[in-house]
């Protein structure tokens, strides 16, 4: 009897231990002008994922403004700033001059266009 009950242990355990990693990281997005936050977004991505293909979750963010800040002008420029990250540790960080966002039609939210996470993916350099 302790063959087969050892044997169904291992049926049990075993699809866990083959699965690797099954869960989420939540990712926070941070677009920064000039040091200040303008908007802030959420996006999740398999624990698994290397930070430099990360980027490409981008396009499923939604975006609001940052605490305190104002209605933006758009494009945002100057020293735009966008950085990933989990909890409270920065993943990656890309820089630009220029960036543009998208209002969505309900007017509560920003996304940005696939062209744009290719721009912000080219520019932090992975």
């Amino acid at each position: 009897m302790p063959t087969s009950r050892s044997l169904g242990m291992l049926i049990l355990v075993l699809p866990m231990l083959s699965c690797g990693h099954v869960g989420q990281r939540l990712l926070t997005v941070v677009i920064e002008v000039d040091g200040a936050a303008v908007f802030e977004g959420h996006t999740a991505v398999p624990d698994y994922t290397p930070v430099e293909e990360m980027w490409p979750a981008l396009k499923d963010a939604q975006f609001e403004l940052a605490s305190g800040a104002a209605e933006p002008t758009l494009p945002l420029s100057g020293e735009v700033v966008v950085r990933i990250q989990h909890k409270s540790t920065v993943l990656a960080t890309a820089k630009l001059e220029r960036l543009s966002l998208s209002k969505d039609v309900s007017g509560s939210a920003w996304s940005l266009s696939a062209s744009a996470v290719d721009r912000i993916e080219q520019a932090s350099g992975q």
